[in-house]
């Protein structure tokens, strides 16, 4: 009963210690690819497990050959075909047909390349390429869609964006890159507003670029305001959202402003004369001067008459004034802010006081401020927090359970060797105590021998080597394993 015990558990420990361990080989494959990689695995007598949904195990120690071995096959091009569609040349085959497979392949050939992008998961490519026509008017440009599957918590940039645009333009005969429409499985398109050369045209650069930079005014102040007043009414308990009006508009003003001018020059003319004769003298001077003056008559027909005339020229004082208003000028800024739960009247007065001076409120231009108190739905971190506690209550579990499964691992061994032991003395014929330790003086040196018991110093010897056997053990396994199945046959 107790060989058959020691079997038992010789069997289960070489199986349990003998197995390999798995690891993940491909995680996340579409089901063509994953049967066309089960089926390589098949054909290579390569054990694998299936976990989950596109997830395939193999061996630890042939994880990175197998990857390799895979990806030269061609498995995980996906499920669509590219240009190695033409590599059969099809007999009979219409011009319609061979436009549609070789839209397939230009197709398949632009995801590969677009899903070598690490932050891109999937991808699908449609293309619209009209075909040639003799009519000019039936003709229309090329367009393209690009639809994308990011992986868990991945973004890409406006550059990687364009450069995918661009990608796609440039391997499309007669394509423009505003023609191509680049989409995620959210819903977002992520190819508005982000060329910036002539392709898009400069009004759409621009506009992009004026909506960054509102934006980034908006981010600013939103922060700012946040900052202050999470200070005072805690963090988490202020919500704040500015929307800004911006001009954007570039103008140029020229004024020119006249003062009071001061003399430059004065010229002053006197003319006297004298006459004879009954006649009236001419009228001197300039007739619409007012009062005219006129020669003095005499009675004796003697007339004298005099002119005065004053010149002055004035320098005019001018001011010219050019100004030029830069864009992002200031129109207005709109301010809401939610605070968590409710405030009494001049709580919220004050807050709304704060978000005046941090703005720099002025009414003159229409900024609006509005201050709501209302109670926050924190359902979500409370559901946060418990799944956090689930899963490292999961995790503590698991290390628990690895130790636990250590620990028992250790004392079948250590049981093991200690059966082995038993087992091994047991089959030695009885003989004197003083046999198992025949010479004390070999065994131990001659400075270190003691006057203790005999038997003391035999028991000590036994012990050690009864650890010396339990190391061998340990050390050893499968000829301890082979040493115990042969005392059982001789048995």
């Amino acid at each position: 009963m107790g060989g058959a015990t020691i079997l038992a558990v010789l069997i289960f420990l070489s199986q349990w210690l003998g197995r390999p361990q798995y690891a993940p080989l491909f995680t996340n494959v579409e089901m063509e690819e994953a049967a066309g990689v089960v089926a390589y695995l098949k054909e290579n007598n390569v054990p694998y497990q299936l976990q989950g949904e596109g997830t395939i195990l193999v061996p630890q120690e042939q994880v990175y050959d197998l990857r390799l071995q895979v990806a030269a096959s061609g498995l995980l091009n996906g499920s669509g075909v590219g240009f190695e569609l033409f590599d059969k040349t099809q007999l009979g085959m219409t011009d319609t047909q061979w436009y549609l497979n070789y839209q397939r392949a230009l197709q398949e050939e632009l995801r590969r390349t677009i899903t070598q992008y690490d932050q891109i998961e999937q991808a699908r490519v449609h293309l619209v390429i009209p075909q040639p026509s003799v009519f000019i008017k039936n003709e229309s440009p090329a367009q393209a869609a690009v639809v994308l599957k990011l992986r868990p918590l991945a973004t890409l940039a406006p550059e990687q964006v364009k450069s995918i645009m661009y990608l796609v333009a440039s391997s499309v005969e007669g394509m423009k890159p505003e023609n191509v429409r680049v989409i995620d499985t959210e819903g977002r398109v992520l190819s508005e507003g982000v060329l910036t050369n002539a392709e898009a045209g400069m009004a759409s650069a621009l506009t992009a670029q004026q909506q960054e930079q509102k934006r980034d005014f908006e981010r600013q102040l939103e922060q700012r305001i946040q900052q202050k007043l999470e200070q005072i009414l805690g963090p988490g308990n202020v919500v704040v959202m500015v929307s800004a009006d911006l001009d954007f508009s570039r103008r140029e003003v020229s004024r020119t402003e006249y003062g009071n001018g001061t003399v430059r020059s004065e010229q002053t003319t006197q003319e006297q004369g004298s006459g004879t004769g009954g006649a009236l003298p001419p009228q001197v001077g300039d007739p619409n001067r007012q009062p005219p003056v006129y020669g003095a008559v005499t009675g004796t027909g003697q007339s004298n008459y005099s002119r005065d005339q004053q010149t002055r020229n004035y320098e005019v004082n001018e001011t010219q004034e050019k100004i030029t208003y830069p864009p992002g000028e200031v129109r207005s800024i709109s301010t809401s802010v939610a605070v968590n739960g409710p405030l009494a009247a001049n709580t919220v007065q004050q807050v709304e006081n704060i978000v005046r001076t941090a703005v720099g409120y002025q009414q003159q231009r229409g900024d609006q401020i509005s201050v709501v108190p209302m109670a926050f739905d924190r359902t979500y971190i409370q559901d946060a927090q418990a799944e956090m506690t689930r899963l490292a209550q999961e995790s503590e579990r698991q290390q628990r359970l690895q130790q636990y499964i250590s620990l028992g691992v250790t004392a079948a061994v250590i049981l093991m060797a200690f059966l082995i032991v038993f087992m091994l003395l047991r089959r030695r014929q009885p003989q004197p105590l003083l046999e198992l330790a025949p010479s004390i003086e070999e065994m131990v040196p001659a400075e270190v021998v003691s006057p203790m018991p005999v038997a003391a110093r035999i028991d000590d010897e036994v012990k050690r080597k009864q650890d010396q056997i339990r190391d061998i053990v340990k050390q050893h396994p499968e000829e301890a394993a082979q040493l115990v199945k042969t005392w059982l046959g001789e048995e």
